[in-house]
């Protein structure tokens, strides 16, 4: 068992319709949501997102990640893809006992992270994080 996270996208309706679509047998439908990302056993991130938006409290719950945060986060892989030793200080993996720090994996997870924040910043809908183990 291990850490999956994920990067969820609410579209909201306005009398169920979005974007030309009619969903008139569904007029209950308040919101879409979509996949907008996906991480797996990405602790540093995941260490990030607990001490920052969830108030220290890793308990898998469904956590609004807005753009302000989003931008706050992309500053800061970026900052770590540019100076491979600024890791530790900016994005800890925290004292999680599975994680491997800054290893191909850490740095693969930035990339990866870069491109799905930048990603969703460029939106206005709502983002919401949540994890599993």
């Amino acid at each position: 068992m291990g850490l999956d996270m994920y990067l969820k996208k609410r579209t909201y309706t306005f009398n169920g319709k979005l974007k030309d679509i009619d969903f008139k047998s569904f007029k209950n439908i308040s919101y879409i949501v979509e996949d907008a990302g996906y991480w797996r056993g990405s602790w540093h991130i995941h260490n990030w997102i607990v001490e920052n938006i969830q108030d220290g409290v890793d308990n898998c719950a469904e956590y609004l990640f807005d753009q302000d945060d989003m931008a706050t986060l992309l500053d800061l892989v970026n900052r770590v893809l540019s100076d491979h030793k600024l890791a530790p200080e900016l994005l800890s993996t925290g004292d999680y006992e599975n994680a491997d720090p800054y290893d191909k994996h850490y740095f693969e997870t930035l990339q990866e992270t870069k491109m799905i924040l930048e990603n969703a910043i460029s939106e206005v809908n709502e983002f919401y994080y949540y994890s599993s183990w």
